[in-house]
């Protein structure tokens, strides 16, 4: 105890949690390894919300139902345009913010069903819209501002839009687009034809 003199025996467990690869911090000396090889005894990975799709739909039930007690309600249907919205979600947060999600949309709800204008406190998300590239140009004239829909953007398809963004801030000059991007004038022509 605090202040104590005489040693307390303690049986204990530690669950640990993080994001972060740990093991790489310790090879960049960001954390301490004698603190990592008694944490690591024996490691979980968890891949993110994003990647457990079957999850995503299991969770929300879950919450829903839990929240339908908590507070009174009755929600016994998903829409579709919300299911879809859920699904297809990066969810950044990972189950917290599914969870507290459905918690303020469970809250707010008026009837039964869950609708996506339920979910507006973390979207802005346009169901009738379905947008390839929005481009916000800023005043400062070195920022390019982006605006992409990530369902049916890879990362191939952002090196293309932005290097068509950089070649329009050139005046449509492939050379200096190419300088700045730092690639060869023959490697943008071939990245601004893939489709």
């Amino acid at each position: 105890r605090l202040g104590g003199v005489s040693d307390i025996p303690v049986n204990a467990r530690i669950i640990s949690a993080t994001n972060r690869k740990l093991k790489d911090m310790v090879e960049e000396n960001l954390f301490r390894n004698d603190l990592y090889f008694r944490l690591n005894t024996v490691s979980i990975e968890i891949p993110p919300l994003r990647e457990r799709k079957d999850d995503i739909k299991l969770l929300t039930d879950y919450f829903i139902k839990d929240y339908n007690i908590q507070f009174n309600k009755k929600i016994t249907r998903i829409e579709p345009e919300l299911e879809n919205f859920i699904l297809n979600y990066t969810w950044p947060g990972n189950v917290r913010e599914l969870k507290n999600s459905v918690e303020r949309a469970v809250l707010l709800s008026e009837g039964k069903n869950l609708k996506l204008r339920n979910f507006s406190s973390i979207i802005n998300y346009n169901p009738t819209k379905n947008l390839e590239k929005e481009v916000n140009l800023s005043p400062h004239p070195h920022i390019i501002q982006l605006q992409l829909n990530y369902i049916n953007t890879d990362l191939e398809k952002l090196n293309q839009v932005y290097a068509e963004e950089i070649l329009k801030k050139f005046k449509g000059n492939k050379s200096k687009a190419s300088q700045q991007l730092g690639i060869s004038r023959p490697k943008l022509d071939k990245l601004l034809r893939k489709e």
